[in-house]
């Protein structure tokens, strides 16, 4: 999909080949890109922009995204090597599933 554009940020290029690239979904002009070493990508189409959240950044708990699954119109799973999270394309929230539900994380 993304092998050979380059993304245009205001700030940088962003090399488009990512060779850790785990999952990718698009929903609402929205395009999320999960790695397995760089955390979660999200490309705002309509505003040409992109959100990168990790570990490293400390505003995402893993660096290693295993999958993406639509749950409704606004929602998205986003599961990593740890944990489970909800992101909610209207309100751009997190929502853990783990502090919600516990017991999933044992």
């Amino acid at each position: 999909l993304f092998r050979s554009q380059t993304i245009r940020n205001e700030a940088e290029d962003i090399p488009s080949n990512y060779n850790n690239t785990t999952a990718i979904y698009s929903m609402n002009d929205l395009v999320f890109i999960g790695t397995k070493y760089r955390g979660l990508h999200i490309y705002d189409l309509k505003q040409e922009s992109r959100k990168t959240y990790s570990a490293n950044n400390g505003n995402f708990p893993s660096n290693h995204i295993t999958c993406l699954e639509k749950l409704s119109k606004n929602e998205l799973l986003i599961g990593s090597e740890e944990y489970l999270t909800i992101y909610n394309t209207e309100s751009q929230t997190f929502q853990s599933l783990d502090k919600k539900y516990p017991e999933l994380h044992t």
